[in-house]
């Protein structure tokens, strides 16, 4: 039996992941931001600007053209792919691609 993981509970799992390799996470509210990467991420001397997708979902063309412009800026993005089909006992797992 399949189960069904979310954006925000992916993004969850993520944030704790990140923060408990010592990195600060600040979740953007999208409501105010529409394009703006989900997360930016800071540990150290590095800052990353992350978009979270599922296998389901592609960026938007605003979304591509945020990253692009962070990128161009010096930023360093990524996009975080992640499985939303989950095995009933299979691990949370996702594919991190630099923009």
């Amino acid at each position: 039996m399949k189960k069904k993981l979310t954006e925000t509970q992916f993004t969850k799992e993520f944030r704790k992941h990140r923060e408990s390799k010592g990195w600060l996470t600040f979740k953007i509210n999208e409501r105010f931001a529409s394009g703006f990467p989900d997360l930016i991420c800071i540990k150290e001397e590095l800052v990353e600007f992350i978009e979270i997708k599922s296998d389901k979902n592609i960026l938007t063309k605003l979304q591509s053209f945020t990253l692009k412009k962070i990128k161009d800026a010096g930023g360093k993005t990524k996009v975080i792919i992640f499985k939303s089909q989950l095995d009933k006992n299979e691990p949370i797992e996702w594919d991190e691609r630099s923009f």
